[in-house]
């Protein structure tokens, strides 16, 4: 048996990763974990804004992402996948290697935008920050459309 941890952003790429690992979601004979984590800081941090009003917006955010990842697990299971959604929020790469750890996967499987060396460069990236901290085995996928 094996255990998966699909680390998803929720884009429109998300869908792309599940459809190109299908054939290993298909064999996998233990759980799949998709696995969103939610940005740790506000859009808003710096700015004058009501407590309230703060938390509506994160609890709707959360919601609507919630949903959405519920809604590619359900397709999954669809499919006959024993699969779950898992929501968090922290720092991504420290996060999932975390989860994966708490789960015991097997490996971990990550989408790659192909931004290019300059984006790269600039922001980093959530697949080679796992690829050089995880000391599970990790499938990059490129999410990139034809």
């Amino acid at each position: 048996m094996m255990n998966l941890l699909i680390a998803i952003d929720l884009s429109e790429a998300s869908q792309r990763l599940l459809d190109k690992t299908a054939k290993l979601i298909q064999e996998c004979q233990g759980t799949i974990c998709l696995l969103h984590v939610a940005d740790p800081d506000p859009d808003f941090v710096g700015y004058e804004i009501d407590p309230t009003v703060m938390r509506n917006q994160l609890a709707e955010r959360f919601h609507r992402e919630h949903r959405q990842l519920q809604e590619l697990a359900d397709g999954l299971r669809r499919s006959g996948a024993d699969a779950k959604a898992l929501l968090i929020q922290g720092p991504i790469v420290a996060s999932i290697i975390r989860q994966a750890e708490l789960l015991d996967a097997d490996m971990i499987v990550v989408g790659s935008h192909g931004h290019g060396a300059l984006h790269h460069l600039l922001l980093g990236g959530v697949s080679r920050g796992i690829l050089r901290e995880s000391p599970r085995p990790v499938l990059v996928v490129s999410v990139k459309e034809a």
